[in-house]
């Protein structure tokens, strides 16, 4: 079945489109969201409702705030038109004439959505709507729907259910929020105990610590609308069952060797002297969890070895068929125990977690539904639109019913479904695709993304490997088109082939180099690939399927200068503001707890060196102090340039309650040094750590006063929310890390794809597979080796789910890109150790992987067979497997590292016996102030111009910055008279081995003409507050390191160096005779 295309400047199409239902179905980069909007201004242009009675849905809050906006767009132009615009606009639209209407719209600069909405205002009868009398009304018409387009609903389908059943979102947690978790495992403990002997206990053993996959179970089956039961049937006695196949077994193996099938010499096979091991009798005492690691073993023997059982034990043997028989009742009557089991407990779970009035996010949808099941809306929206329809499960789609909606628009594709796993049915889309009358079910082919060769390669994915892998997946589209012609300037699609050292299953190390070389411009051109459709700020994104041992790779991008950003949904509570504040509460709330002084005393705030915080911790340990404050009033004691910092601390612990405790922090100076604590992303860390930060000073405003409960709350939100940071400006970054999930509605110029995985594995002991068939509760669970009939069944269906989310997945990964492609690829195994030079090509599985037991049935999901396939069937793809990567080296060559037998390495420096370095406080006071002065200027170059005099305001009044604000404006003054600021330019840039120490260092500011990707002039600013005479020729070797590294970065470009010192308003150009690594 092939949908029909829907072309929105199609006006006789469009104009018959008055059904009360739609179905679009849109490939990656149709324009989806052009089309929504282009829906919703052709509703209201109608004139049949207004804005508040109409109502869009879509799957996260980022889109539907996207949405939202591009609804508002148009409307902001067409507001502003005055009535002498609205006479030539109406001229062609009352008389039909499109092509003078798209004219006149593209004069006046109207959005094209706008444009093609106007297709849809005139009735079936023909006639236009009452604004478009005249001039005067249109522009009255369009000035109100604007005031009142912000009373639009545009949310999420939680958001929805939560507006209607008049809830806030404030306390619903997700399922997974460590406190259901701690209920659910008290409930299974609790129920699990009137099981047969020893199955409970191996129930509690095979789940192990994954507590969050059981609730996920539960939330699952509640989604889809399933009911639990009150009343089970009866079971078997599994007691029994057992002692009678141990019996059997025993009887069985009195004489092995009579089980044995002979060869043609009247011997039984050398395979089955293997075998006897297994063959011996065993206590007829067995019961319990030992009964059941028995039978697993049996079962292990006979059932996942079934070839060796046919070939080498005799066929006239009744009495071993039947025990075979036996033994396969008795795992199917063990997995009715389990899943009974299950069901009651969950269904405790779901009554206790109701009386405790916890809810979830699915509980709200559920509870909305049975609100409305009782309670119909008064005033059903007159046009309903649903995105991303195919990751919506059974009762979002049931929500969707009650609203009644007089249209309905539903918008999605089936073949970016990644989110079963989520509960997420692609078949409600399928169906409604299936049972759509003609003329109510389109799909939008123009692609506006991709270039053709990208396009070209969704098409053979979508034709030709959806059908090898998936043979009863339908499809409904055609193959898209190409809104950008290829470059033809160079390489658009590009596939090579790495050969790891091992089998190393998802590790992408053998692709570092690739992915080292690609993170940046130079890399692309070196390979021969063509320009970015952006040349300002392309976007690059290496998209990985799983995020194993991506702190690996991370470190190795950061070794080479690469500035890489990680989109994570995890690690806010080790931002660095965010790992401070938190340590202060931790403080108070665990003062047996060490680790959090330890975290405060390296804080900006007190500033112990590693080595200071060690001869602490040995003074403190030999006076016995345990507990944190015990130590932090000895170390007050002790004299020490840290008195001052150490004293502050201590005199925090009066504030009473957890919002105070925080407030005195941030108004101790050098708040600011906060940002500069994390050298993980180079500069990037000063935006992450600032909204980090007032995100947690916001949430602590809604904790307990008592800090210790206000520190256990965080803990626990944070672990459930499961929060990352804040994500950046990806155009400043030169890689962008993200999973393939976490990609899905986003678009990069240039994309990097690793093909690595590994077929299915076997399930591992605990693997629970459940599925809701006409709302009853089915499941299998793996105990070790006892697979039942029942999970043999379920997860047969599972793993053809899961198989369908993976070839989504790729899907999704390659369609992310504008501009560019590369797959990297790994080479086929040859044997257990070795790699040949040769891509995969296997669409089978191994044999010991395969369910089915046969070698042709089973199909495989590694992305390295899909590779091999694009290499034969792609016309458009380059091969790279004989080319070598550009290089990257870690550390510029020509450095001279100090040797380790030098008495100026940094580890031979004798600092004395002293616990703490001694100064004074007027040089402490200096350095900290120094320290302030170069985060208020990088501060100050993150925002706009006019508004530097409101964000310094709050710090004129604290009298440590008194002299450190004049300074800093003193330092944006001197580089705008240079003419810098107006430069692209990054503060705290990473420079490696441009430290004293061979490590990294951090040029204050670096700054490239005209820009970064090719820059003529490099210009590299170290400002100092005061440059002491004794330290000039030490700060003029440090800008001469800065300098020779950038140069080896930038080879064609002309690097300049320069020293400012603030105090004096003197900007030093550092000549070429520091340039010389010679000096260094």
């Amino acid at each position: 079945m092939k949908l029909p295309e829907l072309k929105l400047k199609d006006a006789f199409q469009v104009g018959t489109l008055q059904e009360p239902s739609l179905v679009l179905s849109a490939s990656a980069g149709s324009g989806k969201t052009f089309s929504l909007v282009t829906f919703i201004l052709g509703f209201l242009g109608q004139g049949l409702a207004r804005p508040h009675e109409l109502m869009a849905m879509s799957y996260t809050n980022d889109s539907a705030s996207d949405l939202k906006d591009r609804i508002i767009r148009p409307l902001e132009k067409i507001a502003t038109l005055s009535e002498g615009a609205w006479t030539p606009l109406l001229q062609p639209l009352l008389s039909d004439d499109w092509k003078a209407w798209d004219d006149t719209c593209q004069t006046h600069e109207i959005d094209t959505e706008f444009a093609y909405a106007a297709r849809q205002w005139k009735s079936t009868e023909g006639v236009w709507p009452a604004w478009t009398q005249s001039p005067h009304d249109a522009r009255n018409y369009w000035v109100s729907i604007r005031r009142e387009a912000q009373l639009l609903p545009v949310t999420t389908i939680h958001g929805a259910a939560l507006g209607i059943i008049g809830l806030p979102e404030k306390g619903i947690i997700e399922i997974t929020h460590p406190k259901l978790t701690r209920l659910l495992k008290s409930v299974c403990r609790t129920t699990w105990k009137s099981l047969p002997e020893g199955l409970g206990e191996e129930m509690l053993s095979a789940v192990g610590h994954d507590w969050s996959r059981l609730a996920q179970i539960y939330d699952s089956f509640m989604d889809g609308q399933g009911n639990w039961r009150e009343i089970w049937p009866p079971l078997g006695s599994l007691e029994m069952t057992a002692q009678r196949l141990v019996k059997d077994f025993n009887a069985l193996v009195v004489e092995p060797q009579r089980l044995a099938k002979l060869t043609k010499a009247g011997a039984p096979h050398q395979y089955f002297q293997n075998i006897l091991t297994h063959l011996r009798p065993v206590p007829v005492t067995t019961k319990g969890r030992a009964a059941i690691k028995q039978i697993a073993r049996w079962n292990d023997l006979f059932f996942n070895d079934e070839e060796s059982i046919k070939s080498y034990f005799a066929d006239d043997r009744p009495d071993l068929d039947d025990f075979v028989q036996a033994l396969r009742d008795y795992t199917d009557l063990l997995e009715q125990h389990v899943a009974q089991g299950l069901e009651k407990a969950l269904t405790v779970f779901g009554k206790r977690k109701s009386q405790y009035h916890w809810m979830t996010y699915g509980d709200i949808v559920r509870q909305t539904c049975q609100y409305l099941s009782k309670n119909p809306l008064p005033t059903p929206p007159k046009l309903l639109l649903i995105d991303e329809y195919q990751d919506a499960n059974p009762v979002q789609d049931t929500f969707l019913i009650y609203l009644r909606p007089d249209r309905l628009i539903v918008v999605g594709d089936t073949k970016q479904a990644i989110y079963s796993f989520r509960g997420g049915d692609s078949t409600l889309l399928r169906n409604k695709i299936q049972q759509a009358p003609q003329g109510q079910a389109y799909s939008l082919l123009t692609n506006f993304r991709s270039r053709a060769p990208i396009v070209g390669l969704a098409n053979f994915v979508v034709r030709s490997l959806f059908p090898k892998i998936l043979p009863n997946y339908e499809i409904f589209d055609e193959d898209q088109r190409a809104e950008h012609p290829d470059h033809q300037q160079g390489a658009t699609l590009g596939i090579t082939l790495v050969k790891p050292e091992k089998n190393q299953g998802y590790d992408l190390t053998s692709a570092f180099p690739w992915i080292t070389a690609l993170a940046r411009e130079e890399g692309w051109q070196h390979a021969g690939f063509g320009p970015t459709e952006d040349k300002a700020k392309p976007t690059r994104a290496l998209l990985i399927a799983r995020r194993t041992n991506v702190h690996k790779l991370m470190r190795h991008l950061r070794e080479r200068g690469i500035e890489a950003m990680l989109r994570t949904n995890e690690g806010r509570l080790e931002s660095p503001g965010v790992r401070l504040m938190n340590a202060l509460l931790g403080f108070f709330a665990e003062p047996g707890e060490p680790r959090h002084l330890f975290v405060l005393l390296r804080s900006p705030w007190i500033g112990m060196t590693d080595q200071d915080l060690f001869k602490a911790a040995r003074l403190c340990q030999e006076k016995e102090f345990t507990q944190g404050l015990e130590r932090l009033h000895y170390l007050i004691e002790q004299p020490s340039t840290y008195s001052e910092g150490l004293l502050w601390l201590a005199s925090l612990e009066g504030y009473t309650t957890a919002r105070l405790l925080s407030e005195g922090l941030m108004r101790q100076p050098g708040v600011l040094e906060l940002i500069n604590a994390l050298q993980v992303f180079g500069r990037l860390e000063a935006e992450r750590a600032r909204r980090n930060l007032e995100e947690w000073m916001t949430a602590t405003r809604e904790l307990s006063d008592s800090p210790s409960v206000a520190y256990f709350q965080i803990q626990e939100n944070y672990q459930a929310s499961n929060k990352g940071d804040a994500l950046l400006d990806e155009a400043s970054v030169d890689l962008i890390v993200s999973t393939i999930h976490q990609s899905k509605g986003l678009e990069f110029d240039s994309v990097i794809l690793p093909l690595f995985g590994t077929p299915p594995n076997r399930v591992p002991k605990g693997s629970l597979y459940s599925l809701n068939e006409d709302q009853v509760f089915k499941t299998g669970w793996s105990l070790g080796t006892l697979n039942g009939s029942q999970l043999r069944n379920v997860k047969s269906q599972t793993r053809a789910k899961e198989l369908e989310d993976s070839t989504n997945l790729f899907y999704v990964a390659v369609t992310r890109a504008k501009s560019r492609v590369m797959l990297i690829q790994k080479a086929r195994v040859k044997n257990k150790k070795e790699w040949d030079g040769v891509p995969e090509n296997r669409w089978e599985m191994p044999w010991h992987l395969n369910e089915e037991r046969t070698k042709k049935k089973a199909r495989s999901n590694d992305w390295a067979v899909l590779g091999t396939e694009i290499r034969e069937g792609v016309p458009d793809v380059s091969i790279y497997d004989d080319h070598t990567p550009l290089a990257v080296d870690p550390v510029p060559s020509g450095f001279v590292p100090i040797a380790e037998s030098s008495p100026h390495h940094p580890s031979r420096v004798d600092h004395g016996e002293k616990v703490f370095h001694e100064s004074t406080p007027e040089e402490d006071r200096a350095r900290r102030q120094g320290l302030a002065l170069h985060e208020l200027v990088r501060e100050l170059l993150l925002v706009p111009p006019g508004a530097r005099a409101a964000w310094l305001q709050p710090y004129r009044s604290i009298p440590f910055y008194e002299d450190v604000i004049p300074q800093a404006e003193r330092c944006l003054k001197k580089l705008d008279e240079q003419g810098w600021l107006s430069l692209p330019r990054r503060t705290e840039y990473p420079l490696e081995g441009t430290a004293v120490s061979l490590e990294t260092g951090f040029a204050d500011l670096v700054m490239w003409e005209p820009d970064r990707a090719n820059p003529k002039r490099v210009i590299v600013v170290d400002y100092k507050r005061s440059i002491p005479d004794f330290k000039l020729d030490d700060y003029r070797k440090q800008v001469g390191r800065y300098m020779f590294r950038l140069q080896v970065l930038h080879p064609e470009a002309q690097i300049e160096g320069y020293l400012y010192n603030v105090l004096t308003d003197t900007l030093e150009s550092v000549p070429s005779v520091h340039f010389d690594t010679s000096s260094l």
